[in-house]
């Protein structure tokens, strides 16, 4: 048996992890989940009782999607530009709506695939922070760039108002069904372990220690310089120079 929070040595990885891009994030405020679609199913089951309104992206993640309709909320939708959220459209859907929470995926976003800016990224977290709208932001992708380096993540620029989402399916191995929430707002994160209990009273920790053991700091490193290769093979193949790639 493990702890209903998930193994600690995993949850210390992720915690060095998050410090290493500049995110505070203690182990203790780390819960693994069985993928990250646990992690929305948690914070949808916590945040949504019918009626509620729910901002996210036009478009947004299809399982997402799925996941908070299940509770029968009322979406919002504010639109993307080339340069990531409209921020004109987000203050005015938030005036109008005061929604329970806003989902976004700044990074890599799904299903468009861009990358909010910093300037969007800041104006995004002041107008957020004015507004006091909790911040779901998942970042599946983020750790896969190639070239460039990502923006701020919200839950830097907005401490306790910002949840984080991440999962080892997309940066170690699509078959790693393991996924996390990171969360400082104290109330919510004892909600998602209580909810968390009954429904996986049996933590896995032989594959919280196997998890460990392969996304350990010098695994992770191998990763990163194998995915600077890859892409690096992949342009040469196909003839294209890396100055003419958009910056996202």
């Amino acid at each position: 048996y493990s702890n209903t929070e998930g193994y600690m040595p995993l949850r210390q990885f992720i915690s060095d992890r998050y410090k290493k891009q500049g995110v505070d994030f203690a182990p203790e405020n780390i819960i693994i989940t069985n993928g990250s679609q646990q992690a929305l199913d948690m914070v949808a089951a916590t945040l949504i009782n019918p009626g509620d309104t729910v901002a996210v992206e036009k478009p947004s993640y299809l399982a997402a999607l799925q996941t908070f309709h299940l509770y029968d909320p009322k979406i919002v939708s504010v639109s993307l530009n080339d340069d990531g959220i409209d921020c004109d459209e987000l203050e005015k859907i938030l005036k109008e709506n005061d929604p329970k929470f806003i989902y976004v995926i700044p990074n890599f976003q799904n299903p468009t695939g861009l990358t909010y800016t910093q300037a969007v990224r800041e104006r995004a977290a002041e107008i957020l922070k004015a507004a006091g709208t909790p911040v779901i932001e998942d970042n599946p992708y983020g750790e896969l760039r190639f070239h460039g380096e990502g923006g701020s993540s919200f839950a830097t620029l907005l401490g306790e108002q910002c949840a984080a989402m991440g999962t080892f399916s997309k940066i170690v191995a699509p078959g790693m069904r393991i996924g996390w929430i990171a969360c400082k707002q104290p109330e919510l994160y004892a909600k998602c372990a209580h909810i968390l209990l009954p429904k996986d009273y049996v933590r896995y920790m032989l594959t919280g220690e196997y998890a460990t053991e392969v996304s350990d700091a010098s695994g992770m490193q191998l990763m990163d310089v194998a995915n600077r290769c890859w892409s690096d093979e992949v342009l040469a193949a196909l003839d294209i120079d890396k100055s003419m790639l958009a910056k996202v």
